[in-house]
């Protein structure tokens, strides 16, 4: 077999799972999960733990985008623009989610 044969085959396999994946997603029923109680000191300790994980991570991100317009600022700028506001968006966006979280306290 060819090499384009070969691409060709294992194109059409890999489409092949990708549908039979997609076809068993649509139809298999979600298993619900359990909505999990805490305490109001463990609930405080997520929130805390996720937002530093926001912050840790948008502080990353700025300095990739950075590095990268660093070694290259021609035709960066646009992407460096677009990176920061992606970010941002999806800091904000998960922060807002975070806060709003409303576990439940566990019954004793």
């Amino acid at each position: 077999m060819s090499d384009g044969g070969k691409v060709a085959a294992s194109a059409a396999i890999v489409m092949v799972l990708a549908i039979a994946a997609l076809v068993d997603a649509a139809i298999s029923k979600p298993v619900p999960v359990p909505r999990p109680c805490t305490d109001a000191a463990t609930r405080d300790k997520l929130k805390a733990l996720a937002l530093e994980g926001f912050e840790a991570a948008l502080k990353e991100h700025v300095k990739t985008i950075f590095d990268v317009f660093l070694r290259d600022s021609s035709d960066t700028t646009q992407r460096a623009k677009a990176g920061l506001q992606n970010a941002a968006a999806a800091y904000i966006h998960s922060r807002t989610v975070v806060m709003g979280w409303d576990l439940p306290e566990c019954k004793p």
